[in-house]
């Protein structure tokens, strides 16, 4: 069902979003990058979003914290379960398998904000508004433009 595939998608996306924080844990070479790319703005769990600024945060004050350190400056008990969780994975991380997980967490973003992007057109083309629709549409344009539309 729709409904399904809904809950199917969210657990994929939080997924994603875990992996993240596992790899600033396990690997925070590429602290940088996930950086320099924003990642941070791509995720959709307010809860793991924070979770994922204050283990960044920590990580860069300190030039690298413990996860003992990192779980002692969390307040919330589920969040520092989920710390701790995250950092005893078994995952194993190159700079190959960080580049596959941002391409998949970035694909999500803008297949997301297209989606939103086209609801919006829709609705402004059901209560005429020609205004805003003239904008939604130079917007989708630009987004053709820069090659998101294919993603």
């Amino acid at each position: 069902s729709a409904a399904n595939a809904a809950v199917r998608e969210i657990q994929a996306h939080r997924r994603l979003e875990e992996q993240i924080i596992a790899m600033i844990l396990q690997y925070p070479v590429m602290i940088p990058e996930i950086l320099a790319r924003n990642l941070l703005d791509c995720f959709e769990d307010s809860g793991l979003k924070a979770l994922a600024g204050t283990v960044l945060a920590a990580t860069q004050e300190k030039g690298g914290a413990s996860v003992a350190e990192l779980i002692s400056t969390l307040d919330d008990q589920a969040g520092s379960n989920l710390l701790a969780q995250l950092a005893m994975t078994d995952e194993h991380w190159d700079r190959e398998d960080c580049e596959r997980l941002f391409s998949q967490i970035e694909a999500r973003q803008h297949r997301r904000s297209r989606e939103n992007l086209q609801r919006e057109i829709e609705n402004a083309e059901k209560n005429n508004d020609v205004e805003l629709l003239a904008r939604l549409l130079r917007r989708k344009q630009e987004q053709a433009g820069k090659g998101l539309t294919h993603l």
